[in-house]
């Protein structure tokens, strides 16, 4: 069982200038909120570096830690599970709810793992079924209190401390590295030409298909 150290941090940045910091860095992540912050909207996550990667396609299933590769075959979910008992967080009551862990997605076809159902697509984007990033460091920002808080936990085994100044310091500068950065900039005209996969008269039936199912209590 592994126990984070949570800090409070001062400074006066909200989550998008802390996060166009290390947007560019493979696998930066941002959880932000945007709910009501008296309920669920009250937190917003900010994480880099990932100590492990997971990734599965069917079967074949992908463990990263660092320059170490490990490839296995089975149940993706089976052995993400067993993968999970070696990384749990003691989280004191009162704290956020989210101080470290895994973040990604899990795709449709995982759900051939759960039931029998045909494959019947073409797979034309090549995307894992499952793609998470493991996190031992992260910022979170509390939108009800305007607070900065970094939690570190050891799940890497590189220790705290270096780290800790390392995350206080991106926080403490990102004010100024932010400045003339554009946050998530809109795709600009010309940027190339976007081709669909559905005509608009199949798409058309496709929804008052789905409408029809629904009103029949299918979905």
């Amino acid at each position: 069982m592994n126990y984070p150290r949570i800090e409070e941090i001062r400074v006066p940045l909200s989550p998008l200038e802390a996060f166009a910091v290390f947007q560019d860095e493979p696998y930066a992540f941002f959880l932000d909120s945007g709910m009501d912050k008296h309920k669920l909207g009250r937190y917003s996550f900010l994480g880099r570096r990932p100590f492990l990667i997971f990734k599965s396609k069917g079967e074949t299933i992908r463990i990263s830690r660092g320059r170490e590769k490990e490839t296995l075959r089975g149940n993706p979910f089976l052995v993400l599970k067993d993968l999970l008992k070696n990384y749990k967080l003691k989280s004191p009551p009162g704290l956020p709810p989210f101080l470290g862990g895994a973040v990604g997605y899990f795709g449709y076809d995982l759900c051939r793992f759960v039931e029998r159902l045909p494959s019947q697509n073409t797979d034309d984007l090549s995307l894992p079924d499952c793609y998470l990033g493991f996190y031992d460091t992260v910022f979170v920002f509390d939108h009800l209190e305007g607070k900065w808080y970094i939690s570190l936990s050891d799940f890497s085994g590189k220790g705290t401390e270096s780290r800790f100044r390392e995350m206080k310091r991106i926080l403490e500068n990102s004010k100024r590295t932010a400045q003339g950065k554009s946050h998530f900039e809109a795709p600009r005209e010309g940027g190339g030409d976007i081709a669909s996969n559905f005509h608009r008269r199949d798409y058309l039936k496709a929804v008052e298909r789905a409408k029809e199912y629904i009103a029949a209590g299918d979905i």
